[in-house]
């Protein structure tokens, strides 16, 4: 019997369902923005990839740079159309994180502070046919198993016990990828001249 595929299984797309997902989860639960913006997330989304990636970007996924700058043109746009502002933001690109406590508690102070979308950029060393992979942060699991809830496929925790942010985790989680879209303010639309 032939099985059916999970979504991100026949394409390279995570980064944009992470930042879908993460807007529409984390960001869009504030009583101040309207509905409208979670419904059309993914689209503006997959609008904000530039023309010159396509196709290849369907099979091939994100870099970390393409994916902030499509952060960047949906931030535009959210700001231009909803009057939405978002800030994006990679934090930890110059910082030197070498431990996994240490990231959990940083990425936790945004998490806490203000609405946000916390995209990671996950490898995983052990399984050489998984490729790299977007995910975006739905909340934090504690005592007894502490970790972090994300959403891919479905939502799954991953244990502290089984991420790293160096040497040779199940999960590796590369920290200077992190890229966060927060919640700034909601106002009246601003269309660029």
């Amino acid at each position: 019997m032939i099985r059916e595929f999970n979504q991100g299984e026949l394409d390279g797309l995570c980064g944009i369902y992470a930042l879908a997902n993460g807007f529409v989860t984390n960001i869009c639960q504030c009583d101040d923005v309207p509905d409208i913006a979670g419904q059309i997330a993914f689209r503006e989304s997959l609008r904000a990839i530039p023309r010159a990636l396509y196709p290849d970007v369907i099979i091939d996924g994100l870099t970390h740079d393409q994916l902030k700058k499509i952060c960047l043109r949906f931030a535009k746009f959210t700001r231009e159309n909803i009057g939405l502002t978002l800030k994006v933001e990679t934090p930890f690109q110059s910082e030197e994180i070498t431990s996994t406590p240490t990231f959990l508690k940083s990425i936790k102070s945004y998490y806490y502070d203000r609405p946000c979308a916390i995209i990671l950029f996950l490898s995983f060393p052990e399984y050489k046919q998984t490729p790299s992979h977007w995910v975006a942060v739905k909340g934090f699991t504690n005592a007894p198993k502490k970790g972090i809830t994300v959403m891919n496929n479905s939502t799954k925790n991953i244990l502290e016990r089984d991420m790293g942010v160096d040497g040779n985790p199940r999960v590796l989680i590369e920290v200077a990828n992190t890229i966060i879209v927060s919640f700034v303010k909601i106002g009246r639309r601003v269309r660029s001249a």
